[in-house]
């Protein structure tokens, strides 16, 4: 479960400025399909909370074991019910993951041109649009280009290059949503690579899901332990 969560956060490798001033809230069932380094197949089902301004995400997990991760800051903490169980690190904050991503204004873009990144080049084929991205300063050390493709004016896909431009991961994003003038993909399919030509793929479904919402103030606001 560890390396689960750690690749799902990580499938969001930037920071993101310019959120909506709209859509500051979400909670949606969701459905996690993995296959993992080991080829096997899990799920993971449950229940996400995300407020953009209290900056802690919760899954309230239902399938394959009934428990709560509440993640704040770098602290990923496992709650069976009442009881803490463990803390762990997680290097990846809230912010900076894909529940509080879909809530930014920049998302069509992925957010680019406010982490440091130039357009290189746009092409246009049959409806989608390929955007070329380059990184600019100390983010060019890590990360190559970057092509986004936007259809009917959504994102569509991301392919992330290392700075040796080998693949590090795709994304495809289906499904849309328009919820409260929101466009948001309830279908995202990634693919993560590594060195040795090892995979590990994952497609996130939510259902069900609701912006600025008024109840579940206890969930998005989960009361963690003092350390």
């Amino acid at each position: 479960m560890k390396r689960f969560f750690l690749i799902f956060f990580c499938s969001i490798i930037l920071s993101v400025a310019g959120f909506s001033q709209e859509a500051y809230r979400i909670h949606s069932d969701f459905l996690f399909k993995s296959k993992g380094l080991d080829s096997l197949f899990r799920v993971t089902k449950g229940e996400v909370f995300f407020d953009k301004n209290i900056k802690t995400l919760v899954f309230k997990n239902t399938f394959p074991k009934r428990e709560t991760y509440v993640i704040k800051d770098t602290l990923l903490y496992v709650y069976h019910g009442d009881t803490l169980m463990e803390t762990r690190k997680n290097i990846i904050p809230p912010e900076h993951t894909m529940f509080s991503y879909l809530l930014s204004s920049t998302f069509a873009n992925y957010g680019l041109e406010s982490a440091g990144f130039q357009i290189n080049n746009v092409e246009k084929k049959k409806g989608i649009v390929v955007t070329s991205w380059l990184p600019s300063g100390i983010i060019g050390k890590y990360v190559g280009k970057i092509l986004v493709a936007n259809k009917d004016k959504r994102l569509y896909s991301v392919v992330i290059y290392d700075k040796d431009m080998k693949i590090l991961s795709r994304q495809i994003f289906k499904k849309y949503e328009s919820i409260d003038g929101t466009e948001i993909p309830s279908e995202i399919l990634s693919v993560t690579y590594y060195n040795d030509s090892s995979q590990y793929m994952q497609i996130t479904n939510l259902a069900n899901i609701k912006l600025n919402e008024s109840s579940n103030e206890s969930l998005y606001n989960f009361k963690i332990p003092d350390l």
